[in-house]
């Protein structure tokens, strides 16, 4: 082999790589977005939030 087609080889394994690192994130993302934040964090924040804007101190404060 020259140095050019080992270059591809290795080119085309680090693509493999990276897409497979890359699906895994994001199934991962996936995953927190479900189970962590729809559940516990996006309505605190969102409540906590739309406290803070009305000037509802008593409730941002929970």
């Amino acid at each position: 082999m020259n140095d050019g087609s080992i270059l591809v080889m290795i080119w085309m394994v680090a693509a493999a790589v990276g897409t497979f690192v890359m699906l895994a994130l994001y199934e991962l993302g996936e995953c927190f977005i479900q189970r962590v934040w729809l559940k516990s964090w996006g309505p605190r924040v969102y409540f906590a939030g739309r406290a803070l804007i009305k000037g509802d101190v008593r409730v941002a404060r929970k």
